[in-house]
């Protein structure tokens, strides 16, 4: 069986489950927490343009925009409303913090627009890339994207009120838009929790928790074609980043083990499984994955992993003493297994507490690291047939501003495999590629190359 592997590279996925009021939509999001403001969107790749489908609990004006840094100024703006029967939308630039004013291109193409059951609906067309200085593009890797609404309409195109609600979030508008897309969920599949136990969370900074889990026993194995974060409401800041490591040894009898990874007291066969082949990754930001229909996470049966050590980062920055939490991972899972086996592969330049080995120089406003995975790496740990990477998880912490992975082969610069170049610390998520690359184990000067900037 040929292997497929995700790409974790030391550095959101819209979900698949499509909102009703999306039909026709591949993705799906809303963007704020009280779930007033839904977007939709799709991405025609033969025309290069992208289609937008707002809906906000208003009868007044929407507004919706590409943002460089998740703030106002700066912004490539639309501000939409339906009136007496007919719609309205404007192509705006904001210069500061004011009413952003009306572009003399007009380059948004208004749709359709509706109003119904308290809600303003708005569908709109522009292209990827920029028109004018006044457009900013829609590229790789992270959007950052600024809403807001009112709840009148403008007495006049000329005369449009200040907004009632705003906000900011970042998504991947062009994850899984391509020819690697996520697949519905259909069929027969089960779910499984994997939960911390009520941990009483340490009243310090940072704390790394492991906790030893069991994975469902399945004589001819299954594979997992989706997993999402479960985060215990109200811990949604606590909560980091939760990854899940294979572990091959039998640690039955420490299941009722677990406390500080970094802690001598773990025993030692689970301390060992932290850090070795993940099997889930999740981080702050991220909305849950669904594999292609064509590949799943293989566990259980004769190879399979038997059991995780879950580690959650917890970011308890006041140091408060009264968080007791359960939170995890869900994973969905199918005993139909798919054509292909999916696994993580996970380079990049490793950093720890105890150890300094990645300095940067001080005053210094940019600084370019590189970290190299030459051939004599892939030719020991890839098949010889080479792997198909489809997806990545780009991670860096805050220092990092931009993420990209190169690909060289015999001494030629291939197609970059993925590039980030408006990294959020604070939205981290798996992106589907728009198409598949391949590496090969050979020849032996074949490197891939992680840079972050």
């Amino acid at each position: 069986m040929t292997m497929i592997f995700s790409l974790l590279l030391l550095g959101l996925i819209s979900t698949a489950l499509t909102d009703h009021h999306c039909q026709g939509y591949d993705h799906t999001r809303y963007l704020d927490t009280d779930k007033t403001y839904l977007l939709c969107w799709k991405v025609d790749w033969p025309t290069e343009t992208i289609t937008f489908k707002v809906q906000a609990d208003t009868l007044g004006w929407v507004g919706f925009g590409i943002s460089p840094d998740g703030h106002m100024p700066g912004s490539d703006m639309v501000i939409g409303w339906q009136k007496s029967g007919s719609g309205y939308l404007q192509d705006r630039f904001a210069t500061d913090r004011v009413m952003p004013p009306v572009d003399e291109k007009q380059n948004v193409e208004l749709l359709s627009s509706s109003e119904s059951d308290g809600k303003t609906t708005l569908e709109f067309r522009r292209k990827l890339q920029a028109c004018e200085p006044k457009d900013l593009p829609i590229e790789s890797g992270t959007t950052r994207i600024v809403w807001s609404y009112n709840y009148a309409d403008p007495t006049s195109v000329d005369s449009v009120p200040i907004h009632d609600k705003k906000g900011s979030t970042s998504i991947g508008l062009l994850s899984g838009t391509g020819s690697v897309q996520a697949a519905d969920l259909t069929g027969t599949y089960e779910h499984y929790d994997l939960l911390n136990k009520n941990v009483s969370v340490p009243s310090v900074d940072t704390t790394y928790w492991c906790q030893p889990l069991k994975l469902p026993v399945i004589a001819n194995g299954a594979h997992i074609i989706r997993y999402e974060p479960v985060i215990q409401p109200g811990h949604e800041i606590l909560v980091h980043h939760i990854l899940a490591y294979e572990c091959n040894a039998d640690i039955d009898p420490y299941l009722n083990v677990a406390g500080s990874c970094d802690s001598g007291s773990l025993p030692g066969v689970v301390r060992r499984c932290r850090g070795g082949q993940p099997l889930l990754a999740w981080a702050v930001g991220g909305q849950g994955t669904t594999l292609p229909a064509d590949i799943g996470l293989p566990f259980s049966g004769t190879n399979g992993p038997k059991y995780v050590v879950m580690e959650t980062h917890y970011n308890n920055p006041q140091m408060k003493a009264d968080f007791i939490d359960a939170s995890g991972m869900r994973m969905y899972y199918t005993q139909s297994k798919r054509k292909y086996d999916a696994q993580i592969l996970e380079f990049g330049h490793k950093v720890s507490t105890n150890e300094i080995e990645l300095l940067l120089p001080p005053r210094m406003s940019n600084i370019v690291t590189e970290n190299l995975c030459p051939g004599v790496c892939t030719q020991q740990a890839l098949p010889s047939g080479g792997v198909n990477v489809f997806a990545t998880f780009l991670h860096s912490h805050t220092a990092g501003k931009r993420i990209w992975v190169k690909h060289i082969r015999n001494s030629t610069e291939l197609p970059e495999i993925d590039r980030n170049d408006h990294y959020d610390f604070n939205f981290q998520d798996i992106t589907l590629l728009r198409r598949e690359t391949n590496i090969q184990p050979v020849p032996a000067n074949s490197d891939t190359v992680f840079t972050c900037w």
